[in-house]
Formats: C-alpha cells, sequence, structure tokens
C-alpha cells in the first residue's frame, strides 16, 4: 500500500493508469500502440472538434498548428508576453516575426483592445493562451480576426475543461493546442494535442510530423506518408495510457480543485491587498495555477518584502512563474523593446502564486486559510 498523496502533491497517478503502463510494458509496447489513437479520440470527443493530432508535447502541437496555417518567414503572430515561450518560439522557429500585445489586469489574459492595434498587413495569427485556466474573451478575438482575415490559434495548455459560453476551449478558434506535461491539470507525463474542424490544417499537421498516419489521410499530403515533412512528433504510448485513463475521472477530480480554489481565494480576497477577480458568469475557469493580484497600496507593504515575510511562514506561496518573453535574450538580441509592455510589466511585478490544494474533505484548505490569515495579519500588524 503506497502513502496517500498530500494535499500539495502533483502530479498523482492513479493505480489504473499505472496498470494501464504496466500492460503496455508487458506486451512490449513501448513505442507503437492503438491506445495512443484510442486517448486522442477520447479527448476529441470531450472537447468537441472534428479532428485531432496527438502529438509528443504542447510544443509540437503548436509549431504543427503554425504549419498547420502555413505560416511563411516574415508572416507576423501575435501573442502575450506573459506566457510560457512554446506559445511565440515555435512560430519564431518558423521565420515569423512575433508581435507581443499586452494582457488586461483584471483576467491576465490578451488585451482585444491591444490586439486590434498590433495588426498589420502582414499578421496572420493571434495565439490568445488561456492563462491558468481562464479563458480569454474568444467572441471579440474572433470577431477582430474574422474582419482581418487572420486565424486564431489557441494555447489551450492551461485550461482543460474550461469553458466559455458552452463550448470548451479549444473548440473556439481555428486551431487548438493542449500540452499534458507532468504539471499540468491533465497530465501524461509529457505529451500534446492539436485539435481543428478543418481539414487542410488537420492533414498539413498530420503530414508534418507523422509520417505513418499521412499514409492514411485521402487529400494530397497522403504521398508524405513515407518520409513525412520533417519531423516524428509521434505521442509515446506510454503517456497516452497515462492521459487516457486520468481524463476518465478528469472532470470529478478538476471540480474538487476548482472548489478549494475558490474558497482559498474568497478568504485570500477578503484581507487588504489581495484581488478575487471572478469572470462573467458565461466563463468555466479552472486553475491550473492560483495567482491573484496584490496591490500594495491596501496593505502598505512592498509587494517583494511581503513575499519574503510569507515564505517564512512555510506557505507555498511564491512569485508567478514564467519571465516575459520579450525581455529574454532571443528577442533582445533582435532589438524588441525591453520595456515595450508596460502594462504586462508592472502587473506581472505585483503577482502572487498561491498553492493549490488537490485533495477532499480531509480540512486542509481551512488549515491553510487559517494559517495564512492569521500569518498575514500578523505581518499587517508588526
Amino acid at each position: 500500500m503506497g502513502k496517500k498523496p498530500g494535499p500539495y502533491e502533483w502530479p498523482v497517478v492513479p493505480k489504473k493508469a499505472k496498470k494501464a503502463v504496466m500492460k503496455l510494458l508487458d506486451k512490449g509496447k513501448i513505442s507503437v500502440d492503438k491506445i495512443v489513437d484510442k486517448f486522442a479520440e477520447d479527448f476529441r470527443k470531450y472537447i468537441g472538434t472534428k479532428y485531432c493530432i496527438p502529438e509528443i508535447n504542447g510544443t509540437s502541437a503548436l509549431y504543427s498548428a503554425f504549419f498547420a496555417i502555413g505560416l511563411e518567414p516574415g508572416d507576423e503572430v501575435i501573442c502575450p508576453s506573459y506566457t510560457y515561450w512554446a506559445t511565440a518560439m515555435p512560430a519564431a522557429a518558423q521565420g515569423a516575426k512575433i508581435v507581443f500585445a499586452e494582457v488586461e489586469t483584471d483576467t491576465f489574459n490578451i488585451d482585444p483592445e491591444d490586439i486590434s492595434k498590433k495588426i498589420t498587413d502582414k499578421t496572420k495569427a493571434i495565439v490568445p493562451v488561456h492563462l491558468w485556466g481562464l479563458p480569454c474573451e474568444m467572441d471579440t478575438i474572433m470577431e477582430i480576426a474574422e474582419e482581418h482575415n487572420i486565424y486564431v490559434i489557441e494555447d489551450a495548455s492551461h485550461s482543460h475543461g474550461a469553458s466559455y459560453k458552452g463550448k470548451m476551449t479549444g473548440n473556439l478558434g481555428h486551431i487548438s493546442c493542449f500540452s499534458f506535461q507532468g504539471t499540468k491539470l491533465l497530465p501524461a507525463g509529457e505529451a500534446g494535442m492539436m485539435l481543428t474542424d478543418n481539414e487542410e490544417f488537420f492533414e498539413r499537421g498530420t503530414a508534418l510530423g507523422h509520417y505513418t498516419r499521412a499514409k492514411k489521410l485521402d487529400g494530397e499530403y497522403k504521398k508524405y506518408g513515407t518520409t513525412s515533412l520533417g519531423f516524428k512528433f509521434r505521442m509515446s504510448p506510454l503517456h497516452a495510457a497515462i492521459g487516457r485513463e486520468l481524463l476518465k475521472n478528469y472532470d470529478n477530480y478538476n471540480k474538487v480543485i476548482t472548489e478549494n480554489t475558490e474558497k482559498m481565494r474568497e478568504a485570500i480576497g477578503e484581507l487588504p491587498g489581495f484581488i478575487d477577480y471572478r469572470p462573467p458568469s458565461y466563463i468555466a475557469r479552472v486553475y491550473y495555477e492560483n495567482v491573484m493580484d496584490y496591490q500594495e497600496n491596501e496593505s502598505r507593504i512592498p509587494r517583494d518584502n511581503l513575499l519574503n515575510k510569507l515564505k517564512m511562514g512555510l506557505l507555498h506561496i511564491n512569485p508567478t512563474r514564467y519571465p516575459l518573453i520579450h525581455q529574454q535574450p532571443y528577442f533582445q538580441e533582435r532589438g524588441y523593446d525591453k520595456h515595450s509592455l508596460p502594462v504586462t510589466e508592472k502587473l506581472v511585478a505585483r503577482l502572487f502564486r498561491f498553492p493549490t490544494i488537490r485533495t477532499k474533505g480531509d480540512g486542509e484548505v481551512d488549515k491553510w486559510i487559517k494559517k495564512f490569515t492569521k500569518y498575514y495579519s500578523k505581518i499587517l500588524n508588526d
């Protein structure tokens, strides 16, 4: 009998997933197996698209998506800077110019108004990221894209199970990409998916990195079934086995995470300085991470000073992840202005990353809230 997972442990691989992996190992199916197609089909149905390509990771899914829309050197791609690097770099690797847009200070998501300002006649795609599990304002973004004949590629790596006006994230743009990396809400170890309703995008994405799958296509890309178009992005069956088992019960354990996190956020938001943003009723968010804005003018304690004091309380509190992409050497070497996104820069300097408690009914959430409230109140009164 293994020990019960702690409240902060993640990922937790259930026994059925371990058995599924061992079954493949015992059969010697460690490279190719039908389990990959089964996982892709299950996930396609879950999201609601016509097509799904299982990928080796979320980064390869994004690379495939940019290739699928026919991205060429000199094209421009608009995305936020406050995100994981894979949102932008696969497009840069294909010769595109990355154009960074500001984010909204309440949602932390890409600002549609700034998207409009950044569009040129070279803009090929917009990449909204449903950051930390909160869906972007997709109706507005899709209207902008339609007006300018631009593709929308959703980076849904944080938002498994989130929805916008009744539709799953991943089924709102022209293409979507998911990651199943080990820290994600739906972890498979290392895997990804590219989803779309567009047959040509599906065929181009397949031909790029799946030489045997391309043989099964009916269109012009079937001829690349022997060589592919340069890559092998095949998902491992071992990772597919884990992901498929976790998907079966995903909504149930995700509900626990959401309930725990929102209870914590409500308590934190009642204290001076912290903002518990809640989206409109037509958005059902999830919580890949619990990130909150902090206004130091209410508590009169600078963010970094407060962060250092809270860390001493062993409360699992940290600054937000992801350094701004446009400030990294790759873009600085190419002449990007380090301070071209003042709204984003100021916001990220304020953010706190609180823990996510994934266990149900053991009182851990209440314990954490009590401990945090007591410790924070003491700091304020010192």
